[in-house]
């Protein structure tokens, strides 16, 4: 069953979503969003080198809206990559810390990829941090890794490091979130490593290889860095990963078709995965697919569980439906509701949680509309700021 998402929108929610500070926020392209839950901030990064900032909760602007573009803290406006690829958040302090990739300069004035943008936002200005950018580099000096390209980063807030996946060199580095230094040595990751989720002091990394034998889930025990893998056997772009006290769930987003895995983790070994089973004929036993329960380009997925360990996915597309999945709290079985809207080409997905980790509400961002899209966790009510 399907429920339309119409733009009808009252007086009083835009005033809210507008903020107080009398300037319409106003979305064009949006582009990526990060959410900083500890001080209850949303980043919304456009092309060119637009930056908003919202309290997250709320959905309120932080000041006039955009707080970064070529009028307005200029500094910043300069240092944004004109065509961001990955943005993440996190605490620092009372301060939020984003660390942003895509196509910038190098001290040489090369264009690279393969710089990380680290920015402070004190609640009311953005900021350089004095270790940015952090390049990644494979640590000989022989190759310059300026042609390197970024795959994904997740932020590891309890030690104080980010994970970054080098898709060019089969490499995944981790850096100190306070000065930027790397930890340790590159750890190989077989084929192409792409997306990653943090689950506890496991962290899962996407596969995106074409061949066959490298199509491998990459699990990281943070600890010691011992890994262990998981084959689905679909080279994966993207990941979530969510446990409760009844198991672990697995949402994988394949990368050459329009395919979600949605899987419970071997809890014993880490090694394997299983099929969930369908629990009604919305989706297929272990997935949805272009058949059943996908009708455009998957724009992200996301995992949450809520406060009553009820778990959920969200999987938004490129034709504007957004599908949402509904896990039993056993993981015995899964339903899923597609709900339809009038906004397109969805880009990129963050979720907003409590001191618990329980999901509060999570955000999607559409670019072809120039939209920001949210939803409480639990909920099918669709909202949209535009």
């Amino acid at each position: 069953m399907k429920f339309l998402i119409t733009f009808f929108i009252s007086v009083v929610f835009y005033l809210t979503a507008c903020g107080s500070g009398g300037t319409d926020s106003v979305f064009e392209q949006p582009q990526l969003v990060a959410v900083d839950s500890t001080n209850d901030r949303l980043f919304v990064l456009e092309d060119e080198g637009i930056l908003f900032a919202l309290t997250a909760s709320t959905q309120e602007s932080i000041g006039d809206q955009p707080l970064v573009n070529d009028e307005t803290q200029t500094e910043i406006f300069d240092l944004l990559p004109p065509t961001p690829t990955g943005m993440t958040a996190m605490a620092s302090g009372s301060s939020s810390r984003l660390f942003i990739t895509g196509l910038m300069a190098n001290v040489d004035g090369d264009s690279v990829l393969n710089q990380i943008l680290v920015l402070d936002f004190d609640g009311t200005t953005f900021t350089e941090a004095d270790f940015s950018p952090i390049t990644v580099g494979d640590g000989d000096d022989a190759t310059d890794n300026t042609g390197d390209i970024l795959g994904g980063m997740e932020v590891d807030e309890d030690n104080s490091q980010i994970y970054v996946t080098n898709t060019s060199r089969a490499q995944l580095l981790v850096f100190n979130t306070s000065d930027g230094s790397q930890v340790g040595t590159a750890i190989a990751i077989m084929g192409v490593p792409n997306r990653m989720s943090l689950d506890g002091n496991r962290l899962y990394v996407a596969n995106s290889d074409d061949d066959e034998a490298n199509q491998l889930i990459t699990v990281v025990n943070t600890d010691d860095l011992s890994t262990t893998q998981i084959d689905l056997d679909a080279p994966l772009d993207d990941i979530s990963v969510v446990s409760t006290d009844s198991g672990t769930l697995l949402l994988a987003k394949q990368s050459n078709a329009q395919r979600v895995f949605v899987q419970e983790v071997d809890a014993t070994t880490l090694a394997a995965a299983t099929d969930i089973a369908a629990g009604d004929d919305s989706v297929s036993e272990g997935e949805i697919n272009s058949t059943l329960g996908i009708t455009g380009s998957v724009g992200g997925i996301i995992g949450s569980k809520d406060s009553s360990g009820n778990l959920y996915g969200y999987v938004p597309q490129s034709d504007g439906n957004v599908v949402i999945l509904n896990i039993s709290s056993d993981l015995s079985s899964f339903t899923a509701t597609e709900n339809e809207t009038v906004i397109r080409i969805f880009e990129s997905i963050d979720l907003l949680v409590d001191s618990s980790g329980n999901g509060q509400f999570v955000f999607m961002t559409a670019s072809g509309t120039g939209d920001l899209l949210f939803v409480q966790v639990g909920s099918d009510d669709l909202d949209i700021i535009f």
